[in-house]
């Protein structure tokens, strides 16, 4: 019960600590803050009635701060059609791709702040994508590869 908490914001990956697919979670906002904050990204269950346009009203409550989520498949076609090679993903939110010099490419990446890890001993690097990147994140990593 976030009220006995006596929290103000309270968020939580439904994704990976409970299981759930990529974009689910919580975010509980007290009232008296909800029109303090501004909805930085609005996707379809941002509003009311989304069917409205530009007269869409955003809902009263924390479903204003939902935003669209870039699925692992956003980054791993874009790898693909720059011509790495991406390895299979199954039912996660981990993107794998060979490199020639993994070490080193994770140390140039982290120089660019954007963090992943290399596999050692196995030629690969391995971005973890959810529901905390948006699309500049994947810009970013793209353009420095």
């Amino acid at each position: 019960d976030v009220g006995d908490l006596g929290c103000a914001l309270y968020a939580g990956s439904g994704q990976k600590w409970l299981c759930g697919t990529e974009g689910t979670g919580m975010l509980y906002v007290a009232p008296e803050l909800r029109d303090r904050l501004a909805a930085q990204l609005r996707g379809y269950g941002s509003y009311r009635d989304s069917s409205a346009g530009l007269d869409a009203e955003l809902h009263p409550d924390a479903r204003r701060f939902d935003v669209p989520v870039l699925a692992g498949f956003t980054l791993a076609g874009a790898l693909h059609e720059r011509g790495h090679d991406v390895l299979p993903r199954g039912e996660t939110t981990l993107v794998t791709w060979r490199a020639a010099d993994p070490e080193g490419e994770v140390a140039r990446l982290a120089e660019a702040g954007i963090v992943v890890r290399f596999l050692p001993g196995r030629g690969v690097l391995r971005a973890s994508v959810g529901a905390w990147n948006d699309e500049s994140d994947l810009e970013r990593l793209l353009a420095a590869l």
